[in-house]
């Protein structure tokens, strides 16, 4: 055979080679690959209105992805079945549903955080507000509790635990069941129940408010919100604190690949594309911190904490190590200084009964001394006197405690008596010293010995 035909022959052999390859690569495309990635939002506004807002973002990422992409707008229920049905891909709700949803269903950690744009202020985060009709008696959030309260569902972030929540940091009372009027989704609905009078109370998230009254359907004029916050850079009416918008996170149905593709995707939406303007939404960002979330919701013990922990020994000493050291610490030293103090209670004791046995035995010393005896201080006040058996003195013991030697002897027996007292102060003793004394009428000399 010639040579160049069999080199034709080689290059036809690779070239069906490579188309086999190719058509067994095509054949053989993971699931995901052939599937549309399907879309889940919770629907706070009509759910008309939602997919007319947000199916242009659907139409970027498929786009971006070359894939099939379809959006669907669901209640707070409907979005829970269609999770746990492994019925979509991509969810986007409020971050206390999709705490919830984490812990029932297993979510993905947020991809993204929503921004949205709102009259050119670029908005992480959001509040809820808390209104009443403009001629209602509410005016202030304790006068609450007296009324019936119009919320879409109590497991609504903005449209009930954001307002619940400031309830109860101000001490006061969070609504309860018989208060509320559960409407149900979307917000809309809350506002036409204040209005209508079935409610005094309405609770919705921020941004409702603005959005029904650029539509025209309510006259701002008719309510009044209560407790509004001054929020810096914040253009929407709030009665609460802010907390970190929408995230965006995945099933279990996403593969890694497909996620990283879909996190690039939503990262790189500009602020002035069709899909942003049409959604409102200056774009995404890197996940936000929910912690605030979460926090919220264990104070309110809202679900998925609304149960009360079973916990084990060890558990508890593993959260709570420092604190137990620390008190266990406490709780030795106090120990210590138990023991120490008996011990010293103890030795205390005995010193007094020796000091007591050794002024009982003084004061035998002292009265089986024949002459009179005073302690008296340096500035010559008498404190204590032992006056001799059948002595004069024992009549005036009581009268000479306390006086001073000026007030009891001449001017000169005094001045020697105080002579003689800082003589000993500086000596230890004095001795030698004799004064004049006047007693029962008969004059007498006395020597002092003074120790």
């Amino acid at each position: 055979m010639p040579s160049s035909l069999k080199i034709q022959n080689s290059r036809l052999k690779s070239l069906l080679s490579f188309i086999f390859l190719g058509f067994l690569t095509f054949t053989t495309l993971p699931t995901w690959a052939q599937t549309p990635i399907k879309i889940g939002m919770l629907a706070f506004r009509p759910k008309a209105q939602v997919l007319e807002q947000w199916s242009p973002l659907a139409l970027y990422l498929q786009q971006q992805l070359g894939r099939q992409v379809t959006l669907t707008a669901h209640t707070y229920l409907e979005l829970e079945n269609a999770v746990l049905n492994n019925e979509l891909d991509i969810v986007v709700t409020n971050p206390a549903h999709y705490i919830l949803l984490r812990h029932k269903t297993g979510l993905s950690a947020p991809l993204v955080t929503q921004i949205n744009n709102i009259d050119g202020h670029e908005l992480s985060s959001f509040g809820g507000v808390i209104f009443t009709r403009k001629n209602s008696p509410v005016n202030t959030l304790a006068d609450i509790e007296k009324y019936k309260i119009a919320v879409t569902k109590n497991e609504s972030l903005g449209g009930y635990q954001m307002q619940a929540y400031e309830l109860f940091n101000a001490n006061l009372a969070t609504p309860k069941d018989r208060q509320l009027v559960i409407t149900g989704m979307p917000h809309d609905k809350v506002v036409q129940a204040v209005i209508t009078g079935q409610a005094e109370v309405g609770f919705v998230r921020s941004g409702v408010i603005e959005s029904l009254q650029a539509e025209g359907k309510l006259n701002i004029a008719e309510i009044k919100v209560l407790n509004r916050k001054k929020l810096l850079a914040f253009p929407l009416v709030s009665s609460t604190r802010l907390y970190p918008e929408w995230p965006v996170a995945l099933t279990s149905n996403v593969e890694d690949y497909l996620a990283r593709q879909i996190t690039i995707a939503l990262l790189s939406l500009q602020s002035r594309s069709p899909a942003a303007l049409e959604a409102d939404i200056h774009g995404f960002t890197i996940p936000a911190d929910y912690s605030s979330v979460e926090h919220l919701l264990r104070d309110l013990r809202a679900k998925p904490f609304d149960a009360s922990p079973s916990i084990s020994i060890f558990e508890f000493w593993q959260q709570h190590t420092i604190g137990l050291i620390i008190l266990l610490g406490f709780a030795v030293m106090l120990s210590i200084l138990g023991i120490g103090l008996i011990f010293q209670n103890r030795f205390i004791k005995k010193k007094e009964q020796h000091l007591l046995s050794v002024q009982d035995n003084l004061n035998s010393t002292l009265n089986a001394i024949p002459d009179s005896m005073f302690e008296i201080g340096l500035d010559g006040t008498y404190y204590k006197v032992w006056p001799s058996h059948s002595n004069f003195l024992a009549k005036i013991e009581k009268k000479l405690v306390g006086k001073r030697l000026s007030e009891e002897m001449e001017k000169e027996a005094a001045s020697v008596c105080l002579a003689a007292l800082q003589e000993a102060n500086v000596n230890k003793f004095s001795s030698g010293h004799q004064v004049k004394l006047i007693l029962n009428g008969e004059e007498m000399r006395v020597e002092l010995s003074i120790v």
